[in-house]
């Protein structure tokens, strides 16, 4: 903190850490060049490159190597792994895990838990939430979907609204909207057909492109 005048109760360890505050306040900054351009007030960054960017962004967590490294003037997100939100410059967003949620970027309000979900594409769209491994990897501007299970939603990119609870459900789901996918491998074929609900396991597993279709029980 070296350019620290007016800030107060801030603490900086590592070269470059909280190099450019001035008058930012309730700051920690563990690694080298962590929050490094910051300005802002009550932020936490541990980790070499954590927050690097984040000029006037305030409230915000990052706790691990290049942890919310983009993230500029946005607040109040949490990231805890390895480049856990590493583009994202959005707001209120939680991230935990190695790369959860390193394809966000200006998307807001996402959730992102487990090994890489999110990470492979440019996500702009908000209010998501991936839970386990590469859930939701290919999403772009889709918003509004619970993909809970491993590979869930994962080829989804611009469909919003959508929710895939167990391994594989809706795997192949690109554009279709207003899915409901209960159980491993329901509507694991779908890719444009919707709304559709699917409940049980392998449930509808072979729609493409059907829709307005309700199924319960056992590869219903």
């Amino acid at each position: 903190g070296q350019s620290t005048t007016t800030g107060d109760f801030n603490s900086a360890l590592g070269n470059n850490s909280l190099g450019a505050n001035v008058t930012g306040t309730h700051n920690t900054a563990i690694g080298d060049f962590s929050l490094a351009l910051n300005t802002g007030n009550e932020n936490t960054a541990v980790g070499q490159g954590s927050l690097e960017a984040n000029t006037s962004g305030a409230s915000n967590t990052a706790i691990g190597k290049g942890s919310l490294a983009s993230n500029t003037t946005s607040d109040n997100s949490t990231a805890l792994g390895f480049e856990a939100g590493y583009n994202s410059t959005g707001a209120q967003n939680t991230f935990l895990g190695r790369k959860a949620g390193r394809g966000v970027t200006s998307g807001t309000e996402n959730t992102f838990v487990g090994n890489s979900g999110g990470r492979d594409s440019t996500i702009t769209g908000d209010y998501n939430i991936g839970i386990g491994s590469v859930p939701l990897n290919a999403l772009t501007s889709g918003s509004n979907n619970v993909a809970i299970g491993r590979d869930t939603l994962a080829a989804n990119t611009t469909a919003s609204n959508n929710t895939a609870l167990g391994h594989q459900a809706l795997a192949a789901n690109t554009t279709a909207t207003t899915n409901t996918a209960v159980g491993a491998n329901t509507l694991q074929a779908n890719t444009t057909g919707g709304p559709n609900t699917a409940v049980g396991k392998g449930a509808m597993a072979s729609n493409t492109t059907g829709s307005f279709n309700v199924a319960h029980g056992f590869e219903a």
